[in-house]
């Protein structure tokens, strides 16, 4: 009986084969110079498929990365691996110094009986700078000296009105006192 099984086991792994264990699709966002570092892996650590290849491509290239040409034996040079383990199986793409070049799609394709596979979107673009410590200095700086300038603005603003005040008030005295002056001085002429 337990042969029996176990060959039912066989049988099924074979036309099973390896079903990748985690996400079907990743995309990872990754700036110019960062490493890539890509795994998948069988969801069953007794399977062991027949072939495992990763492929690269995007609107330049289309790489299959064990096979690699001499133009691209040139592009990648110092810059990839592809680490192989089988226990359980475990497939793991490396790539240092990451270019805009690089940016695409990589598929890691295992096969026994069918193919399964991972495919990872790599986007390269630099990164944002980040607000750091020296941003929120600046920034209370120039709260601090717009503070100033609104309290300078309103002294100013204060100091005109008060100014213009007490002109009006003074010209408005002096305009009161003419008119007297005036019938002063008409009572005088009246006499003489």
């Amino acid at each position: 009986m337990k042969l029996v099984l176990f060959v039912l086991y066989v049988a099924l792994d074979a036309i099973t084969g390896c079903n990748i264990s985690g996400p079907e699709n990743e995309t990872i966002l990754k700036s110019p110079g960062d490493p890539l570092h890509l795994q998948c892996s069988c969801a069953d650590p007794q399977s062991k498929p027949e072939t495992i290849s990763w492929i690269f491509t995007n609107d330049k290239y289309f790489t299959d990365i064990p096979d690699l040409s001499e133009e691209e034996k040139k592009r990648y040079h110092g810059r990839l691996q592809m680490l192989n383990s089988s226990a359980p199986v475990t497939s793991t793409l490396l790539l240092s110094n990451l270019t805009e070049e690089d940016q695409g799609l990589y598929i890691c394709q295992m096969t026994s009986g069918q193919t399964s596979e991972r495919r990872f979107k790599l986007i390269v673009q630099e990164a944002e700078p980040e607000a750091g410590p020296w941003m929120s200095v600046w920034i209370i700086l120039i709260m601090r000296l717009l503070l100033v300038v609104l309290m300078l603005g309103g002294a100013v603003l204060i100091c005109w009105r008060c100014t213009r005040s007490t002109w009006s008030s003074s010209e408005h005295t002096a305009a009161a006192a003419r008119p007297a002056a005036t019938v002063e001085q008409r009572k005088h002429m009246e006499q003489q």
